[in-house]
Protein backbone atom coordinates (compact mmCIF):
# COMPACT_ATOMS: atom_id res chain seq x y z
CA UNK A 1 0.00 0.00 0.00
CA UNK A 2 0.84 3.90 -1.04
CA UNK A 3 0.44 6.48 0.81
CA UNK A 4 0.60 9.90 -0.44
CA UNK A 5 1.49 12.96 2.18
CA UNK A 6 0.54 16.67 1.22
CA UNK A 7 3.00 19.33 2.03
CA UNK A 8 4.53 22.47 1.34
CA UNK A 9 8.18 22.99 0.20
CA UNK A 10 9.95 26.50 0.48
CA UNK A 11 12.83 25.70 -1.28
CA UNK A 12 15.70 28.42 -2.30
CA UNK A 13 16.21 29.07 -5.88
CA UNK A 14 18.74 26.20 -5.94
CA UNK A 15 17.10 23.40 -4.05
CA UNK A 16 13.72 24.47 -6.38
CA UNK A 17 15.40 23.03 -9.79
CA UNK A 18 15.55 19.19 -8.38
CA UNK A 19 12.11 19.10 -7.52
CA UNK A 20 11.68 19.94 -10.81
CA UNK A 21 14.31 17.79 -12.65
CA UNK A 22 12.42 15.03 -10.40
CA UNK A 23 9.14 15.59 -12.15
CA UNK A 24 10.28 15.55 -15.27
CA UNK A 25 12.59 12.35 -14.87
CA UNK A 26 9.51 10.52 -13.57
CA UNK A 27 7.01 11.94 -16.27
CA UNK A 28 9.88 10.13 -18.84
CA UNK A 29 9.50 7.41 -17.00
CA UNK A 30 5.53 7.19 -17.12
CA UNK A 31 5.48 7.52 -20.91
CA UNK A 32 8.45 5.05 -21.23
CA UNK A 33 6.35 2.53 -18.93
CA UNK A 34 3.29 3.23 -21.16
CA UNK A 35 5.07 2.18 -24.16
CA UNK A 36 6.69 -0.65 -23.28
CA UNK A 37 2.80 -2.13 -21.52
CA UNK A 38 1.27 -1.26 -25.84
CA UNK A 39 4.08 -3.17 -26.87
CA UNK A 40 2.68 -6.22 -24.31
CA UNK A 41 6.08 -6.52 -21.82
CA UNK A 42 5.74 -7.60 -18.43
CA UNK A 43 5.65 -5.45 -15.36
CA UNK A 44 9.28 -7.28 -14.20
CA UNK A 45 10.56 -6.46 -18.05
CA UNK A 46 9.41 -3.24 -17.50
CA UNK A 47 11.16 -2.36 -13.59
CA UNK A 48 14.13 -3.89 -14.95
CA UNK A 49 14.13 -1.81 -18.12
CA UNK A 50 13.10 1.19 -16.16
CA UNK A 51 16.06 0.49 -13.33
CA UNK A 52 18.78 0.01 -16.44
CA UNK A 53 17.45 3.19 -18.12
CA UNK A 54 16.45 5.81 -15.37
CA UNK A 55 19.56 4.63 -12.95
CA UNK A 56 19.45 8.64 -11.99
CA UNK A 57 16.51 8.48 -9.70
CA UNK A 58 15.90 5.43 -6.81
CA UNK A 59 13.39 2.63 -7.31
CA UNK A 60 10.46 4.66 -5.93
CA UNK A 61 10.51 6.90 -8.39
CA UNK A 62 10.39 4.99 -11.11
CA UNK A 63 7.81 2.36 -9.67
CA UNK A 64 5.63 5.37 -9.22
CA UNK A 65 6.14 6.39 -12.84
CA UNK A 66 5.21 2.63 -13.45
CA UNK A 67 2.02 2.82 -11.65
CA UNK A 68 0.68 6.07 -12.98
CA UNK A 69 1.19 4.26 -16.77
CA UNK A 70 -0.44 1.50 -15.52
CA UNK A 71 -3.17 3.64 -14.72
CA UNK A 72 -3.71 5.31 -17.45
CA UNK A 73 -3.03 2.34 -19.97
CA UNK A 74 -6.25 0.86 -18.05
CA UNK A 75 -8.80 3.58 -18.70
CA UNK A 76 -7.19 3.97 -21.94
CA UNK A 77 -8.57 0.07 -22.95
CA UNK A 78 -11.89 1.32 -21.32
CA UNK A 79 -12.34 3.99 -23.79
CA UNK A 80 -11.15 1.56 -26.40
CA UNK A 81 -13.79 -0.67 -25.48
CA UNK A 82 -16.49 1.99 -24.90
CA UNK A 83 -15.07 3.21 -28.92
CA UNK A 84 -14.04 6.65 -27.15
CA UNK A 85 -10.89 5.77 -28.62
CA UNK A 86 -9.64 3.47 -31.27
CA UNK A 87 -6.25 2.47 -30.03
CA UNK A 88 -4.11 2.75 -26.41
CA UNK A 89 -1.67 3.99 -28.81
CA UNK A 90 -3.24 6.89 -29.80
CA UNK A 91 -3.11 8.56 -26.23
CA UNK A 92 -1.33 12.24 -25.85
CA UNK A 93 0.83 13.33 -22.79
CA UNK A 94 0.56 16.62 -22.83
CA UNK A 95 -1.31 19.82 -21.11
CA UNK A 96 -4.70 20.58 -22.91
CA UNK A 97 -2.99 24.02 -24.21
CA UNK A 98 0.01 22.25 -25.81
CA UNK A 99 -2.60 19.59 -27.46
CA UNK A 100 -4.79 22.71 -28.81
CA UNK A 101 -1.78 24.52 -30.45
CA UNK A 102 -0.34 20.96 -31.97
CA UNK A 103 -3.60 20.30 -33.35
CA UNK A 104 -3.66 24.20 -34.31
CA UNK A 105 -0.19 23.42 -36.02
CA UNK A 106 1.45 26.31 -33.73
CA UNK A 107 4.03 23.93 -32.34
CA UNK A 108 6.00 20.63 -33.57
CA UNK A 109 5.77 17.36 -32.46
CA UNK A 110 9.11 18.18 -30.51
CA UNK A 111 8.03 20.93 -29.10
Amino acid sequence: MQTTIQGKIFPSEHQGERPDELMRIQSSCMRYSYNRLCEGKSKSEIEADLKQKFSSINSRYSRGGYFRAEANYESALELVKSGELKSPEKVVFVGRKNLKKRERGEITNEE
